[in-house]
């Protein structure tokens, strides 16, 4: 199961939006694709690019396996603010993951329960 911090709040994109100049990963660029989903209320313009995105992640590093079955799961339900939650525990993933690779301590909490 995935959790976020803000899971227990009212979902809205408005707590924490990504502009599109500052899609520097493959995750950010994705979390780009999810408000693009949450404000159109519609995947299938950007189903494509995401499923490229999410396979290219994946040959990388299977940890974000999870991460992609619970956002298949709510865009499939149709459920794009709770896809904008996962995005977000995806994004405090990878940041963990950078800490990691950086030698840093991890200071984050897990996001993978």
């Amino acid at each position: 199961m995935i959790m976020c911090e803000s899971e227990t709040e009212s979902s809205d994109m408005g707590r924490f939006f990504l502009a599109d100049h500052d899609a520097d990963t493959v995750c950010k660029t994705i979390y780009v694709l999810l408000q693009r989903m949450y404000r159109d209320g519609n995947h299938q313009a950007h189903e494509d690019a995401f499923l490229q995105l999410a396979n290219k992640l994946m040959s990388v590093t299977r940890t974000y396996g999870t991460f992609f079955l619970a956002l298949d799961d709510r865009i499939q339900e149709r459920d794009y603010a709770g896809a904008l939650l996962v995005g977000q525990a995806l994004l405090q993933h990878e940041a963990m993951l950078h800490d990691i690779a950086a030698g840093k301590p991890i200071r984050r909490s897990a996001t993978l329960n």
